[in-house]
């Protein structure tokens, strides 16, 4: 997709897969939590997805949805994943990685759902001169 729209057979493509049984993850390197991601692809015409209340089965295997956004979410929340485990270095525990940064944030994102994502993973929003660390979320159009 291009952000706005899938692309031409993209949405038919993957619901081909879906009803063969094939499992589908899409990886985003979106700083947003995946709620964010899953809806704007809903929108596209893609889904279902695996975060979906309705427990009533789908002809379509469900579409899993991580983002970059939710795994640094999960780590400075203290939820420490396989994932971030291999990501430390040295050998140490991964969960030193988020709890030695402290817990102010100079946060560079677009405003929208900063306070939100920060505030939620035990964090706050300081000016740059007394933040422990930054944030870079990114700058969304």
């Amino acid at each position: 997709h291009d952000g706005k729209n899938a692309y031409e057979g993209a949405v038919e493509a993957v619901q081909a897969l879906q009803r063969k049984g094939k499992k589908i993850v899409i990886i985003s390197n979106s700083s947003r939590r995946q709620g964010d991601t899953t809806e704007r692809l809903r929108r596209m015409g893609f889904g279902p997805f695996t975060d979906e209340e309705d427990a009533s089965p789908h002809e379509l295997t469900p579409i899993c949805v991580i983002t970059s956004g939710d795994l640094v979410w999960q780590g400075l929340n203290g939820q420490i994943t396989q994932n971030m485990q291999t990501c430390a270095d040295g050998g140490e525990d991964a969960a030193d990685l988020f709890s030695d940064l402290g817990k102010r944030c100079f946060v560079f994102g677009n405003g929208e759902d900063d306070a939100e994502y920060v505030s939620t993973c035990g964090r706050e929003i300081f000016p740059i001169e007394q933040a422990d660390f930054v944030m870079a979320r990114g700058l969304f159009a």
